[in-house]
């Protein structure tokens, strides 16, 4: 009898054994744990600290963008103009006055005055619409700097050459080309 209960006391150290090693393996991976989210927390707090000195970093640039702006460093120094030269009395696309104002970061902003003559006329966007056969000139102003305006001339004529369903036909209708 002896035996069997040796054999059965074995049995049981081997139990108490083995989950004495689970028990120490989990104490382990546990310390391993602590070690880990001890990193975990010292890396979060580095982050931490990172995010605190880049948003002080975008709060500084903020601050020297609006002084340079209101400063006028930002102000247009060049302008090119385009617009088409003379306009057809029946165009049937829209024309328009473009501004580019130099340097490219420069505000964008244009106004468009009527100088003299009433053949057509210009909307805040640069839109032009005919109205009658003449020339008209445009103020083109950069509100920013002022001493950059130029001023263009536009005339509206008759059309050279019209299209037709079978080519082109000359301004007075007579002859057509195909």
């Amino acid at each position: 009898m002896e035996d069997i209960s040796q054999i059965a006391n074995g049995e049981q150290f081997a139990s108490v054994r083995s989950k004495l090693n689970s028990v120490i393996t989990r104490i382990n991976q546990a310390g391993h744990l602590s070690v880990l989210l001890t990193e975990v927390t010292a890396a979060l707090n580095r982050a931490d600290a990172v995010l605190v000195a880049s948003e002080q970093e975008l709060s500084l640039m903020r601050t020297l963008f609006s002084s340079v702006q209101s400063q006028g460093y930002l102000s247009a120094n060049g302008m090119e103009v385009y617009y088409p030269r003379s306009l057809s009395i029946r165009r049937s696309t829209p024309a328009r006055i473009m501004a580019q104002l130099y340097p490219v970061y420069a505000l964008q902003n244009v106004l468009y005055l009527p100088a003299g003559g009433d053949s057509l006329t210009v909307s805040p966007d640069g839109l032009i619409t005919v109205h009658h056969l003449g020339a008209t000139q445009v103020h083109v102003i950069p509100p920013g700097r002022t001493s950059l305006y130029r001023t263009i001339n536009i005339e509206v004529r008759y059309p050279y050459l019209r299209r037709c369903s079978g080519g082109l036909r000359l301004a007075s209708g007579r002859f057509r080309i195909v």
